[in-house]
């Protein structure tokens, strides 16, 4: 999908929620990530029907980080990254 394509749709989803002609500036954040919320909890074809939601956790869950930081040291800072894999 082209970024055309996929900013057009956005905006079609947003106005679902904040009609075009209507002011944005009365929104408050807790709105802002009301109508956030509802649009990323809404599958998706290209998602093979899954949400953004559960793919950022699908994502977030399949990396993990071993970070060694020692202060004053001469040791040399390491970060581990480790993949799930399926």
């Amino acid at each position: 999908m082209s970024t055309e394509g996929s900013n057009a749709n956005m905006n079609g989803l947003i106005r679902q929620y904040v009609p075009k002609g209507k002011s944005m500036e009365q929104l408050t954040q807790a709105d802002c990530d009301r109508i956030a919320d509802n649009i990323n909890d809404r599958p998706r074809t290209r998602y093979d029907w899954r949400t953004p939601k559960e793919l950022y956790k699908e994502k977030r869950e399949s990396v993990h980080f071993k970070v060694d930081f020692r202060q004053r040291s001469k040791r040399i800072y390491s970060c581990n990254v480790a993949l799930r894999r399926r």
